[in-house]
């Protein structure tokens, strides 16, 4: 019986450790059926195949985000970007822009920027806001999602009480507009509650669209909150059909009940047990090098953290925690070590979030619970160094502590990729020239190494191992096709490496549906 579909003339790496490398592959349905040489593959093409003769063009298992903030990164890409702003007055350029065309009352939103690159070192206050959108709502989002500014408008409907955590104020004791903390978990709490039906919708469109163009075929999707967002959920359970993309939906609640009720098997993705580098709120043992008064905040005691890690536990759910400095990841994995003594599982496959700043035997401890480490080698692309945000805020001795790969996986601990979007952005081959070019060279992973963090590791942590993450025969067939090979370039150049084709179950799905068949 001939195949539907032939990738021929491949460098195909499979990530099978049985079968490392390929020439081509044959899928029937959507399943992958035939792994090997380009002569036995060719021998399966019959009058109705759909030939990909790929002239030498390297194949790879479909790209896995482990962690996505799914429906945020759409709605960044439906919002004012702020990524690019390198001063607090291309802010307000931005903001004076939507505000000619978003009507009267509307909120305005805006995603990414970041205080550090502006020669202010400080973000905009309301009072700028104002000048330039008098008669909207404001809201900006820092780019680590850990704090955000807004104006007066949305500062007088919020109603934010004054002695609220996060809610900074001036010289003469009156909030300047920019919250942290809990201040800016009312802010998002009320934006959630308020969003159109209709935007969501278009958000999640968009950020569908997206992923494929990057080689992504599942994301984890890390949505809702305890005060907030089931809407978010629920919109991503109803129509995650509707989009080629497969997406594995984490509902960030402590209510271990509603994600029974909602037949989901996963809870959390970014509860957040603490904060971020870049905000000052990640929880420090020692205090911020360039903030001596401040080690972060912990948003949960240890009792509550227990009882809802137990909970979860006993209900048989992977759990997934936001943990970033070494006090909130103590804390995190007290809770699960607690949690296994009490109501031993055999493979429960919990999940640290970010684990940015462990210490030498929170490693160890992670190996032994055989948790799953959710990173994001982009951040340190991005922020990593002695030079940059990271050196900073945490001084010569403790960049060498964050994000330690090479230290991670020579233990042993699985470590799947993701890339926190829209943090920064969903795009794989940033995480994996991010993995093996570490600022730290001790910290550099091998870029086999990096390749599974986004591909048969993410299967792993998502509990699908069998069914995706490798090119093997009978598995699901989601492939990336890149127009360069890894192995082959400098390291240098890994992310400028191009997606030319994603395939989905057997399906284009990017650039198009449509191809000229030949070999």
């Amino acid at each position: 019986m001939a195949f539907d579909v032939v990738l021929v003339d491949a460098s195909v790496l499979t990530m099978n450790v049985r079968q490392p490398r390929a020439e081509a592959v044959g899928i029937t349905g959507d399943r992958i059926e035939a792994v090997g040489k380009n002569v036995d593959i060719k021998g399966g093409i019959g009058p109705n195949t759909r030939v990909f003769a790929l002239r030498g063009a390297t194949v790879l298992p479909g790209f896995i985000d482990n962690h996505t903030h799914f429906l945020h990164t759409g709605l960044s890409l439906i919002s004012v970007n702020l990524v690019d702003t390198e001063d607090i007055s291309d802010v307000l350029r931005n903001v004076k822009e939507a505000a000619s065309y978003h009507p009267v009352g509307t909120l305005i939103r805006g995603y990414g920027y970041d205080e550090q690159k502006f020669p202010q070192q400080k973000p905009p206050t309301k009072k700028e806001l104002d000048a330039v959108a008098p008669n909207h709502l404001v809201w900006l989002n820092r780019v680590d999602y850990h704090s955000s500014v807004i104006n007066t408008r949305l500062l007088q409907v919020l109603a934010i009480p004054p002695g609220t955590d996060g809610l900074e104020k001036d010289e003469r004791g009156v909030p300047n507009g920019v919250l942290r903390a809990e201040a800016d978990q009312v802010a998002r709490s009320f934006i959630a509650n308020h969003l159109d039906p209709g935007v969501r919708k278009h958000a999640l469109e968009m950020a569908s669209q997206f992923a494929v163009t990057k080689g992504i075929t599942t994301v984890s999707a890390l949505e809702g909150g305890d005060d907030f967002g089931v809407e978010e959920v629920k919109l991503l359970l109803a129509d995650k059909q509707g989009v080629s993309l497969r997406i594995e939906v984490f509902y960030q609640t402590t209510d271990v009940d509603r994600v029974l009720e909602l037949g989901l098997e996963r809870i959390g993705g970014c509860i957040l047990l603490d904060g971020s580098l870049g905000s000052r709120t990640a929880a420090l043992s020692a205090p911020y090098s360039d903030d001596d008064d401040n080690n972060g905040i912990l948003y949960f005691t240890q009792e509550e953290l227990n009882q809802f890690v137990l909970a979860a536990h006993r209900a048989g759910l992977q759990i997934a925690a936001h943990a970033i400095g070494d006090r909130a990841i103590e804390q995190l994995l007290n809770a699960y070590e607690l949690a296994q003594k009490l109501s031993p599982r055999s493979d429960p496959r919990h999940r640290v979030e970010h684990f940015e700043l462990p210490t030498d035997r929170q490693i160890v401890r992670a190996k032994r619970l055989g948790l799953i480490l959710s990173m994001q080698p982009t951040f340190e692309f991005y922020w990593g160094g002695l030079d940059n945000l990271y050196g900073q805020r945490l001084g010569e001795e403790r960049i060498n502590r964050s994000n330690p790969l090479r230290e991670i996986f020579d233990a042993g601990v699985m470590v799947a990729g993701g890339s926190d979007a829209s943090v920064t952005p969903m795009n794989p081959m940033y995480g994996i020239h991010s993995a093996i070019n570490h600022p730290n060279p001790m910290q550099q992973t091998s870029l086999v190494e990096a390749l599974r963090m986004f591909t048969i590791n993410g299967a792993y942590a998502l509990g699908v191992e069998k069914e995706r993450g490798s090119i093997e025969v009978g598995k699901a067939a989601d492939l990336v096709v890149l127009e360069e090979n890894p192995l082959r370039i400098a390291p240098q150049r890994i992310k400028d490496i191009q997606v030319t084709m994603t395939f989905i179950a057997g399906m284009l799905v990017y650039p198009d549906r449509t191809w000229k068949r030949g070999v």
